[in-house]
């Protein structure tokens, strides 16, 4: 889904996504690939959020990761056959709903809006983003319990995350 290239980087980069990959599938790992004239037009992957690398606590959902769209098949709806498959397979599950980090950047809140989801918690920039199937009680974003020791003339960071696709910080 994300990176590529031939440098040393990239390819330990890739060895290390296929890892955290063979180490997930266990947990209940799903992808769902949208083809356009025998063309790979988007991806996108997820997981049950009680195991989803994200800052967030929720349970009986998916949430879903990333979803990347070849910049030639944006806007030709896409995103919400990827979505709509994801929230097919959550449905067909018994899981009571959908959920996912939009940000102003790869997939901003906007567009999860308009495929359906509610912003449900936020910090910065970031959202929680929620697509009900029941009654399930929606998630939140982890808050943190960490004081974290100021420094002049240093980076503060409160909290990171990466599952290779829903980066923030």
């Amino acid at each position: 889904c994300c990176g590529s290239g031939e440098t040393p980087e990239s390819v330990a980069g890739q060895r290390e996504k296929l890892a955290w990959t063979q180490r997930m599938i266990p947990l209940g790992l799903g992808a769902k690939i949208a083809y356009r004239e025998g063309k790979s037009a988007g991806y996108t992957n997820y997981l049950p959020i009680e195991v989803a690398p994200a800052p967030v606590e929720g349970t009986n959902a998916l949430f879903i990761m990333c979803i990347m769209i070849p910049e030639e098949y944006r806007g030709q709806g896409i995103a919400r056959a990827l979505v709509g498959a994801v929230a097919e397979q959550a449905a067909a599950s018994g899981l009571g709903g959908v959920a996912t980090i939009g940000t102003g950047g790869h997939m901003p809140a906007s567009v999860y809006e308009h495929l359906g989801f509610q912003t449900v918690d936020r910090h910065e920039d970031r959202r929680l983003m929620w697509k009900s199937l029941d009654d399930t009680p929606s998630p939140s974003l982890m808050k943190t319990t960490i004081e974290p020791t100021v420094a002049p003339d240093a980076v503060h960071i409160d909290h990171v995350f990466c599952s290779f696709c829903n980066c923030g910080g």
